[in-house]
């Protein structure tokens, strides 16, 4: 089922960014991942644009159909470790004048946390000797708000708040709470 996941969200992704006719500028973004403020993380991605709606020219504002596809990683030390694979589609709204924006965005994807479940210790030199993992996936669907200002041409900052609820057959479903706060880089023309 994992990998089932893996392949929809990907295959999603690949089929999208074939449909484009043209592509300017290419983002990455690399931001910090907070879950539930206490478990630190980084989370890298990059968007394509899918529809650019156009508007009067005299209101300075311009709206975009936009997929990302992502990859995170946070931890919380010493207890389990988190893979975070993601896809967002969403809709994004700018003011060209003042560079302010807002988005709103569905992600669907899958989390692989990683438990550590016992460690064994030599008590003759204090060394961790062993650690016994468990590993589990979920699924992943997340609703998402950001808001940013572009700083120049080529850069923009952004935080997005997110909310997903974590999805396995076997387990009891949990709702997630992740802060970003991260830099989006343009590479080409914007």
């Amino acid at each position: 089922m994992k990998k089932y996941l893996i392949l929809i969200c990907c295959a999603f992704s690949l089929t999208c960014i074939s449909a484009q006719s043209e592509l300017k500028g290419i983002p990455v973004s690399i931001a910090y991942l907070g879950q539930a403020l206490i478990q630190p993380g980084v989370k890298i991605s990059t968007e394509f644009n899918l529809k650019k709606f156009t508007q009067p020219a005299n209101t300075g504002r311009s709206k975009n159909v936009y997929i990302s596809p992502q990859i995170g990683f946070f931890t919380r030390p010493g207890i389990q470790n988190n893979l975070l694979v993601n896809t967002e589609i969403g809709i994004r709204r700018r003011n060209n004048e003042n560079g302010f924006f807002t988005a709103f965005s569905l992600g669907a994807g899958y989390l692989r946390e990683y438990q550590i479940l016992s460690t064994s210790i030599n008590l003759g030199d204090g060394k961790i000797s062993s650690k016994n993992m468990e590993g589990r996936g979920f699924f992943l669907p997340s609703l998402n708000l950001e808001f940013g200002k572009s700083l120049n041409n080529s850069m923009d900052w952004y935080s997005k708040g997110s909310f997903g609820k974590k999805i396995n057959a076997s387990k009891q479903e949990t709702t997630l709470a992740f802060i970003e706060l991260g830099l989006r880089f343009w590479f080409g023309i914007r």
